[in-house]
């Protein structure tokens, strides 16, 4: 099938507005879609786009990109994460993003033909980071709020540590169990979102996150809501407010580790923060955080452990597309002084990680 004529329907198991915790399992319809290998098959139409090969520009594949994303499920995507099989969820998540940074390649490569359209997927991609973001928060608060008595919900004792299921699995699925994966899948993909974040802003600038992304079809997706905790003042969520938010976690996380003496998160925690690949957000404020940040916070896998989620290549910019997946892909770790603790998927994705700061982070290791 040719990807053009691909159209499936991206909101058919959606609920028409996220409840403030997710449910234990998925609703029947969203179900029987990830059962079917709904998560794979969105990922694979991406990758097999964009992986070159025949005679297509690079341009062409990412203009062909614009038909896939008209039929992705950005309403549904903090459903499809929390209930996913976590490894599918999360290498879709990474997928996206590797698309986005190519479509933002080419809007900046050619700028002469692109007419407007190819920094759409970016911006539908970060609208949905920030519609996740919401809903984790909602979910950790409801969550919270029950173990201390609060909501009179379940108790949240389990909420440690890191399960790796949804809502989908055997009986002793609970709510925390869907709330609990989307937070881990955040943590997963925030720095790539971070770096995302910056190359949006240094292409096409601090554009809405709202207003002007979705084509006709798709313009009626639920909204996250505009206020005061979101937005820090802004009526319309821009790209540096999602960074803003992602940052203002990673410091509540930070100061979680460094209180109870876990240098090794708190050190990770550091280095994400002060990533200097996140060179713009020097003028984002982050604001007070909300009850929502906190309880949040305090569910987000370190920097250093999101390889428990899925391994991915080292190579902050790695753009490779070959294979179905990111998942299940070969890595090769570093066989320098850092112990192995770099993998990457190719030798020119490491030739490009060691060029960039990795030759000073392994020769310095003793």
């Amino acid at each position: 099938m040719h990807l053009r004529n691909h159209r499936a329907s991206p909101h058919a198991c959606a609920p028409t507005e996220p409840p403030a915790i997710l449910p234990p399992r998925p609703p029947p319809r969203l179900a029987a879609a990830l059962s079917a290998g709904y998560i794979p098959c969105i990922e694979h139409l991406l990758r097999s786009c964009l992986a070159g090969g025949g005679t297509c520009t690079r341009f062409e594949r990412v203009a062909e990109l614009q038909h896939i994303k008209i039929a992705l499920p950005w309403k549904s995507l903090p459903e499809l994460l929390a209930y996913g099989e976590e490894r599918q969820a999360a290498a879709l998540l990474i997928t996206l993003v590797k698309a986005a940074a190519e479509e933002l390649a080419v809007h900046v490569a050619d700028n002469a033909q692109q007419n407007g359209a190819t920094e759409r997927l970016a911006l539908s991609l970060l609208h949905a980071v920030l519609a996740v973001v919401m809903q984790a928060g909602r979910g950790a608060r409801a969550a919270a709020d029950g173990a201390t008595g609060g909501g009179g919900g379940r108790s949240s004792s389990d909420s440690g540590g890191g399960g790796s299921g949804g809502g989908g699995g055997d009986g002793s699925a609970s709510p925390q169990d869907a709330n609990r994966q989307l937070a881990r899948l955040l943590s997963f993909v925030m720095l790539p979102v971070l770096s995302l974040c910056t190359l949006v802003c240094n292409t096409v600038g601090d554009v809405p996150l709202v207003q002007q992304l979705q084509p006709p079809r798709v313009q009626q997706e639920h909204v996250p809501d505009a206020d005061a905790s979101l937005t820090d003042g802004s009526t319309i969520p821009g790209v540096k407010v999602l960074t803003g938010k992602l940052l203002k976690l990673a410091l509540l996380a930070w100061g979680k580790a460094a209180a109870r003496d876990d240098l090794r998160a708190a050190n990770s925690w550091q280095l994400l923060v002060e990533n200097p690949i996140n060179a713009h957000t020097t003028s984002v404020g982050v604001g007070s955080p909300s009850e929502e940040d906190v309880a949040l916070s305090a569910l987000l896998l370190p920097p250093c452990d999101v390889g428990e989620v899925l391994p991915v290549c080292s190579n902050p910019r790695c753009m490779a597309f070959e294979g179905a997946s990111e998942a299940g892909r070969g890595l090769k770790r570093c066989g320098g002084r850092c112990g192995g603790g770099m993998a990457y998927c190719c030798a020119a994705c490491q030739e490009a990680h060691w060029g960039a700061g990795h030759r000073e982070e392994c020769e310095g290791q003793r």
